[in-house]
């Protein structure tokens, strides 16, 4: 996993102004429509290309978990994801996304989804604030 991106973030975004630049699988793009009423794979890129989805945070760079891309030899490719956090209609989410290393060779938006609250932030939406500093000032005694 790395902290610096791999792709640039701005090219990423300027291929979104022509959907047949990105990839935008069915699972993905069911999840912007469950969660963010962005209805289609055009209705998704552009609001990113417009910057309706602000993305506001690089979250890491990792290697593709399931990862189907091989060579002619049969030999897996490696792929790198990006991965940033965003904020859309006042909702926070996830997304990611990479480039394909086989010809044509298009990004594709790997994810799109809510963005996974840690446990303090979940527990934040029941306890008071001082009950969290507490919580927070125990979990720093085990560092």
């Amino acid at each position: 996993m790395s902290e610096i991106p791999k792709y640039n973030l701005t090219e990423f975004i300027n291929a979104c102004s022509d959907e047949r630049n990105v990839v935008v699988p069915v699972i993905v793009l069911n999840d912007a429509q469950r969660l963010f009423n962005l209805r289609s794979k055009k209705q998704l890129l552009d609001a990113i290309y417009a910057k309706d989805v602000h993305i506001t945070d690089f979250v890491n760079c990792k290697e593709l978990e399931k990862n189907n891309f091989r060579d002619k030899s049969g030999n897996v490719i490696p792929v790198l994801v990006d991965a940033y956090y965003f904020c859309y209609t006042g909702d926070d989410g996830y997304l990611a996304f990479h480039i394909i290393p086989t010809p044509p060779n298009k990004w594709r938006l790997k994810s799109f989804h809510e963005q996974q609250k840690d446990a303090v932030t979940q527990l934040g939406d029941y306890l008071t604030p001082n009950q969290i500093e507490r919580l927070k000032r125990i979990g720093n005694k085990g560092n």
